[in-house]
């Protein structure tokens, strides 16, 4: 998993579909075929939107052809609303 374009920074951004419109396209999966039909477990140090993972997920299962992606998060950020 490489990450191919450029992003703002995200920690800023409270608006998620905002945040995803940004992500969109941002990654791409080297060597696909090591993937495919595997099982895939993501740790990542921080969650706040999930919108990274989820275009990560997204990622691996359209270019990857993954069986299933497992996510793991340390921490939750709080979201004032």
């Amino acid at each position: 998993m490489h990450k191919i374009k450029n992003t703002s920074e995200l920690k800023s951004l409270n608006d998620p579909l905002e945040r995803e419109k940004i992500l969109q396209g941002a990654f791409d999966v080297r060597d696909s075929s090591t993937y495919r039909n595997k099982k895939i477990l993501i740790i990542d140090d921080l969650f706040r939107s999930g919108s990274t993972l989820n275009e990560i997920s997204k990622t691996l299962y359209s270019k990857a052809n993954v069986q299933n992606v497992y996510i793991v998060t340390l921490t939750k950020t709080r979201v004032n609303k």
